[in-house]
C-alpha cells in the first residue's frame, strides 16, 4: 500500500507541472476579441474580471478587457494598470516590464478592488454600470475599437465571474487553470485548443475573433509570480514573540535555497537563549538542544529549492527535507520569549541564513508525511486546519512587517542594521518543482487529475470525460470511500477534516488526485 500513497503523492506534486502545452491568445499588431452576447444585465452586477496578460505596449489606456459602451474597462498600456467606471482612475501601479502580469477586478457592490499578481493595490466605493446590452472585448477598446487604445500583447485564462472573489480565492485561481464548472465562473477563455470557445458548460458567450489574431504556445508555469525573502547572511532576519510554547506539539516548514559551503550553523529557525535552533552547517541539515546533531551527511546547498519540514510529537523530533525523513532525536523543549526565522536571536554574523527561504508554515498539530509531502510545492489559503501562522511572502513592501496570511495573527518583523541590502529582500523567483525521491520511481504510473474546488467542503469536481467508479484513501492508505458511479461530482462531506487520494475510473484507464478535506 505504501507503493500506492506514494504514487498518490507524485502525481499531486507533478500536477502543477503539466500545464506546458498552453495557449495564449496573441493580438499582435491589430486583432482583438469580442463576445456576441453581453455576459451581464441591468447595473447591480457583482462581478470578477480576471487576465494574465503580456506585454506592455500601446498607450496608458490601451484595454485588457473593455464593454462596448464602456460600462467598465480595464487598462494596462504602457505599463500601468487603470480601471473606468465613469472616470479613469489610475492604481499607483506603474513601470511593469514586457513579462507575464495578473490582474483582477471584484465588485461586491460596495467597493471594486484591484489586484495585480495577487496583490491588492487600490480600492474604491462602486459606482452603478449599466451592462444592458454591452458585449465584452479582450484587447481592444470596446466602443470604436480605435487602434491606439488596442493591447498589441498576449492574454490568457481570461474569466468571468458573477461574483467578487476573495483575496484568498484569487491568490489561488490565478495560479490553476480551471476545469470550467466552479462557482460564479460565467465565462472562461484559455485558449488552449487555438479558439475563443467558453470552457463554461452552458455558457453561450464565445469569442468573435477580429483582425487575425493568432495563438500563441506558452509554458502556463512561466506565468506565475512568486516571492520569496533573500537574506545576505550578514544580520538579515525575521523576528516575532514566539507561537510555540514551552514543550508543545508543533510542525515546522519551509523552502529554502542556498550555496553557502560554510561549516558555521546558519539557522533557519532559532529561539531565545539557544531554546531551539535549526540550521545548516556545511550543506547538512543540523539541530540544537543542548548540543548540535547533523540528521544526515546528505548536503542541500546545491543552489535548488528543497522543502524543509520539522515535526515534534512528545518527545520526537522528525526531520524531513522534500518529504523524505532524514532522521529523528530525542528532545524536551521549553520555548519562550523571541522566535526568528533566518537567525538567531544573537548578532553574531554566523549565525544568520544565507540564501532564500519562502512559505514558512507552523502548525500547532503534527503533520504526516504525506501530508507534508501533499503541499510542499504548492501554497496554502491560510484557514487549514491547525495552520497558526503562514507567510509566502507574496505580498512585497517596503514596511518592515511581514504579511501573515492567518486570519488575526501576528505579522513579524524584518531586521538588519547592515549588509548588503539593509534588509530581508523581497525576491521574485522561479523555483523548480520540489520531489520526493523515493516517489519518483512512481511517477509515470497513473495519469493526471485535476480537481476543483481543493481545498474542498463538500462536493468536489473531477475534470475527466467519464467516469465508473471513484475509489478514496485516506493518508494511512486505508480505504474510505469505494463509489460506482458516473457522475463527474463526488460528495465527500461525510469525511472527517484532512487529506486524501482519489482513485478515479474510466473502464480500465486510471486517474488520480490528492484532495484536502475541510
Amino acid at each position: 500500500m505504501k507503493k500506492q500513497v506514494l504514487t498518490f503523492l507524485t502525481i499531486a506534486l507533478l500536477s502543477n507541472f503539466a500545464l506546458a502545452n498552453n495557449k495564449a491568445l496573441n493580438t499582435v499588431s491589430a486583432g482583438y476579441a469580442r463576445t456576441t452576447v453581453a455576459p451581464f444585465t441591468g447595473s447591480t452586477n457583482a462581478f470578477t474580471f480576471e487576465t494574465w496578460f503580456k506585454g506592455s505596449s500601446g498607450t496608458t489606456y490601451a484595454r485588457l478587457i473593455s464593454f462596448s459602451n464602456f460600462a467598465f474597462e480595464i487598462a494596462g498600456g504602457g505599463g500601468t494598470i487603470s480601471i473606468y467606471d465613469g472616470s479613469w482612475r489610475a492604481t499607483g501601479v506603474t513601470g511593469m516590464g514586457t513579462g507575464w502580469h495578473h490582474v483582477a477586478v471584484t465588485n461586491d457592490l460596495s467597493n471594486f478592488v484591484v489586484y495585480v499578481d495577487g496583490v491588492q493595490v487600490y480600492t474604491k466605493a462602486a459606482v452603478a454600470r449599466d451592462f444592458t446590452g454591452q458585449t465584452m472585448f479582450i484587447g481592444a477598446q470596446g466602443k470604436t475599437q480605435t487602434q491606439s487604445e488596442r493591447f498589441p500583447g498576449q492574454f490568457d485564462e481570461v474569466r468571468v465571474w458573477n461574483r467578487a472573489l476573495s483575496a484568498i480565492e484569487i491568490s489561488i485561481v490565478k495560479n490553476q487553470q480551471l476545469v470550467g464548472n466552479e462557482s460564479g465562473l460565467i465565462a472562461y477563455y484559455d485558449f488552449n485548443a487555438g479558439v475563443g470557445t467558453n470552457k463554461v458548460s452552458g455558457g453561450n458567450y464565445n469569442l468573435t475573433l477580429v483582425s487575425s489574431p493568432v495563438f500563441t504556445t506558452n509554458n502556463f508555469e512561466d506565468y506565475i509570480q512568486d516571492f520569496s525573502l533573500s537574506y545576505d547572511g550578514s544580520d538579515d532576519k525575521v523576528s516575532f514573540a514566539t507561537p510555540l510554547s514551552a514543550n508543545a506539539d508543533f510542525t515546522l516548514e519551509t523552502q529554502f535555497k542556498t550555496t553557502t559551503a560554510n561549516s558555521y550553523y546558519r539557522r533557519f529557525f532559532g529561539w531565545t537563549s539557544y531554546g531551539f535552533e535549526v540550521a545548516m552547517s556545511s550543506g547538512k541539515i543540523a539541530t540544537y538542544k543542548g548540543t548540535w546533531a547533523t540528521v544526515s551527511n546528505t548536503t542541500f546547498n546545491d543552489g535548488q529549492w528543497h522543502h524543509l519540514a520539522l515535526t515534534k510529537s512528545g518527545t520526537t523530533l522528525s526531520i524531513y527535507v522534500d518529504g523524505n525523513l532524514l532522521g529523528t532525536r530525542t528532545v524536551t523543549l521549553a520555548l519562550s520569549g523571541t522566535m526568528v526565522i533566518g537567525g538567531s536571536t544573537t548578532s553574531a554574523t554566523d549565525e544568520q541564513f544565507s540564501g532564500q527561504l519562502d512559505e514558512v508554515r507552523i502548525w500547532n498539530i503534527v503533520r504526516t508525511q504525506p501530508e507534508i509531502e501533499a503541499n510542499m510545492n504548492g501554497e496554502l489559503a491560510g484557514n487549514e486546519s491547525g495552520l497558526i501562522h503562514y507567510f509566502d511572502f507574496n505580498t512585497p513592501s517596503s514596511s518592515a512587517s511581514v504579511a501573515n496570511l492567518v486570519s488575526a495573527a501576528t505579522s513579524p518583523t524584518r531586521t538588519g542594521a547592515t549588509g548588503t541590502n539593509n534588509l530581508p529582500q523581497y525576491t521574485m523567483t522561479t523555483k523548480n518543482s520540489i520531489t520526493t525521491s523515493v516517489a519518483e520511481l512512481f511517477s509515470s504510473e497513473k495519469s493526471l487529475l485535476s480537481v476543483y474546488p481543493n481545498p474542498v467542503s463538500s462536493v468536489v469536481n473531477l475534470n475527466t470525460q467519464s467516469v465508473n467508479k471513484i475509489v478514496v484513501f485516506n493518508v494511512q492508505g486505508q480505504e474510505v470511500l469505494n463509489v460506482q458511479t458516473t457522475s463527474k461530482q463526488l460528495d465527500l462531506s461525510v469525511l472527517e477534516a484532512g487529506t486524501y487520494f482519489l482513485n478515479v475510473y474510466d473502464n480500465e484507464a486510471i486517474q488520480n488526485a490528492i484532495i484536502v478535506k475541510q
